[in-house]
């Protein structure tokens, strides 16, 4: 557990962090392979996002959420083992076995649900040889370390979000910044200079279209950044 609290610490790319949570847990439980899966509701798909054991070129693979070890995890909100995979009770999984080039029927399986923010998003999962009887104490840890899995989806989300909002105010600055240059107007930006009881005594300027220079008594890289009382003095 305590590398695994190291791997969330220690990496930034969400994707290298779940990577190296799943590689800690497998070792941490002597499993042999497994994977964080994402679901998909509104497209009743599921999402293998990253795994151990298996071809990297893997990682993304998609499949149906009907007839799948996940798909039941999600409809029932608990934990699932499956001591052997047969075709006729888990379809899915057991094509989705074949796809990656494992005997279906050769393993043990054991998936815990993952929620972030009080919604199942779907599920961790580790694959051992077959007939592995699982014990609840690893049960219990495996559901822990989906805690940790979930700190780092939160994470994940809330760094995406923040840079998606940064970009949308660069880009309406840059289409602000267009549009003022382009203008036939002179144009000004300012904000306001507030004393240390907050009352506004002064202007500084922030922004200014080319044709600014026309009036200005400097130029207008000049005039950036310097307040509107320094240029236009009031006797």
């Amino acid at each position: 557990m305590h590398r695994i609290n190291q791997a969330i610490s220690g990496a930034l790319d969400p994707h290298e962090t779940l990577q190296r949570i799943v590689n800690e847990t497998v070792d941490l439980l002597a499993a042999q392979s497994g994977s964080v899966i994402f679901v998909h509701l509104a497209e009743g798909e599921a999402e293998v996002s990253t795994s151990y054991g298996h071809d990297c070129a893997l990682q993304t693979l998609r499949y149906p959420l009907a007839g799948s070890l996940v798909g039941w995890v999600v409809e029932h909100g608990q934990p699932l083992h499956v001591f052997q995979l047969t075709p006729d009770e888990w379809p899915t999984s057991w094509k989705l076995g074949q796809q990656l080039g494992a005997a279906p029927d050769d393993v043990s399986v054991l998936l815990v649900p993952l929620w972030v923010q009080n919604t199942l998003v779907g599920s961790l999962e580790v694959v051992w040889k077959p007939q592995h009887r699982t014990t609840e104490q690893e049960v219990r840890l495996l559901e822990s370390i989906a805690v940790q899995v979930a700190i780092t989806i939160t994470h994940a989300r809330l760094y995406q979000e923040k840079e998606r909002a940064l970009q949308e105010v660069q880009t309406s600055e840059e289409r602000f910044r267009a549009a003022a240059e382009g203008s036939l107007d002179t144009f000004f930006l300012l904000e306001s200079v507030r004393n240390e009881a907050g009352k506004i005594e002064d202007f500084r300027f922030v922004e200014i279209n080319s044709r600014g220079d026309q009036i200005l008594p400097l130029p207008r890289d000049a005039v950036l950044g310097r307040c509107l009382c320094a240029l236009f003095p009031i006797n």
